[in-house]
Parts: C-alpha cells; structure tokens; sequence
C-alpha cells in the first residue's frame, strides 16, 4: 500500500535540487549516527544488505566501509546520487513497493537466527490507586483536548481551571490560553 502524501512530498523534495542532509525533515532529525550503530551491531565485513528507501544515502555511506556489499534502493536518483559509488554499493533507482529480489540478507537472516525477546518486567507488585472519585483533575494529564471538552460540556469553571493549568504548563501558549479564559468568561456572563 502506497503512502500518496510521503510520495509527493519527496517527490516534490527530489525536484528541488536537493543536498545530502535534505532528507531531514527537521533540523534534530538526523538518525543517521544511531541508526548505523544499531546496523552495524549485527553486521560484519561479510555481511550483504538490503538498504530499502535509501534517501540521500546517509546510513548506507556510513555503514558501506565495514560490510561486504549494500543494494540501496531509492525511488528518487535526485537522492541516491549522493550515495558514495564503491565496489561495496549497488544503488537501485526504483520504487522500493516495486522492488523484488530472490535474495537473503544477512540482517534480516541474523535476526530471525537470533530470535531477540523482550523480557517481562521482574517487578510485577502493584501499586494499589485510589480510585475514589475527585474533584479535581491532576494538572499532568490536563490537555487543550480536555479543557475543550469542559467548555463543550458547559462546565465553565472547569475549563477556565483547565486553561489556567495549561498556561503554567505551556507558558509559550500563555497569551492563547488567556485570550481563551476571557472568551469562556464572556460567555459564562451571556449564559447566566
């Protein structure tokens, strides 16, 4: 199944000349570093990999020098063009949904072979909650959700209540928050 926004937004990313670092999406987005150091944890200089929606290559020409060989696949040649040309690298420009190989792989191989569980938790004792019904709604779980969700119910103090928290809570939104409770004011006084 195709994801029609993700294809047009790097298809609209491809076409504006785009760098090695564009297929960030934010400025604290590149996984790179992390993502190849999980790779290479169950790689080795024998290793072949299959490298699906390669982007600009940012994992691949990290990883490239310590494995045997790496088939990238990139759907956008705007993007695979920075992956590093070496004896190591097979890019692939094709749509990765397209993409069909009768080969294994070693990661995925390795993973299966090595079966990872996720251990339970040891400590299973509960920690009895009083679940006695209150007033008051704990300021960690107020939400702008809930605060509209008071005001659509027509409890006015609680949403005012809700807004002051979230003000504390988000000071950067404080001026909305404010304009907010004036507004649910105003219409506590129209409503009475």
């Amino acid at each position: 199944m195709k994801n029609n926004n993700s294809l047009t937004f790097f298809a609209s990313m491809a076409q504006n000349n785009p760098s090695e670092k564009s297929v960030k999406i934010t400025a604290n987005s590149d996984f790179s570093e992390r993502d190849s150091n999980f790779i290479l944890k169950f790689a080795d200089s024998d290793s072949e990999i299959l490298d699906l929606a390669s982007g600009t290559g940012l994992i691949v020409n990290k990883i490239s020098p310590h494995v045997k060989h790496i088939n990238a696949v990139e759907a956008f040649s705007e993007f695979s063009k920075f992956i590093e040309n070496t004896n190591q690298v097979t890019v692939v420009n094709q749509d990765i949904s397209l993409f069909v190989t009768e080969k294994k792989f070693d990661l995925i191989e390795k993973f299966i072979e090595l079966n990872p569980k996720i251990p339970q938790a040891k400590d299973t004792t509960s920690i009895p909650i009083n679940i006695a019904k209150s007033n008051e709604t704990p300021s960690s779980i107020m939400t702008e959700t809930l605060a509209q969700i008071y005001l659509e119910q027509k409890k006015y103090s609680k949403a005012i209540q809700a807004y002051e928290i979230l003000i504390l809570k988000y000071p950067e939104k404080s001026s909305f928050f404010a304009d907010r409770i004036l507004d649910i004011k105003n219409l506590q006084q129209n409503n009475t």
